[in-house]
């Protein structure tokens, strides 16, 4: 959809982030409490989420302190950043200020995928900063992660639509 449609604020309800005027959000047919469905099962790349001040792994290890090496290297060649940790060996600097648009997106696509436990994936414009291939290699990679899981894309971009199951423009 265009923007100022909503998308963002729907994504919001349903991460819990706010919560309805009226109506309910179901999470496997209950009307469960949102903040306890929060922590545990909604795993959220907002459009513009914040990075530390610390290198590309320990940004990652803050939505999962407990990931060992071998998945936390696997998340990082998914979300195509083992040239860019090869190139940034320190810190990113507030904000990721020192990493391009498209890396500091990856990154934060990379945090998404550490968190354990997420029932739900939210990719909020994705797609943005991303060049073509990148994108592309990114979703290739993401269906791994997909499995016995809801995952919802915000997207500007119908190129890949058939990576999807079901495509719902408001």
């Amino acid at each position: 959809g265009e923007t100022g449609k909503g998308k963002s604020t729907l994504l919001n309800l349903i991460a819990g982030y706010i919560k309805p005027d009226k109506g309910e959000i179901l999470y496997k047919n209950k009307n469960t409490e949102i903040s306890d469905i929060i922590p545990n099962r909604v795993s959220y790349m907002t459009q513009s989420g914040y990075l530390f001040n610390k290198t590309i792994d320990e940004n990652i290890r803050f939505a999962n302190p407990n990931i060992d090496e071998e998945k936390l290297a696997l998340i990082k060649s998914d979300c195509c950043l083992d040239e860019v940790c090869n190139r940034v060996k320190d810190t990113i600097g507030d904000d990721g200020k020192l990493l391009s648009g498209g890396e500091r997106k990856r990154v934060q696509l990379a945090i998404c995928l550490a968190k354990q436990n997420s029932d739900v994936l939210i990719f909020d414009e994705l797609s943005s900063s991303l060049d073509e291939a990148i994108y592309e290699k990114t979703i290739n990679n993401l269906n791994k992660y997909a499995k016995d899981r809801i995952v919802i894309f915000i997207d500007h971009h119908n190129k890949f639509s058939g990576y999807y199951d079901e495509i719902i423009e408001l």
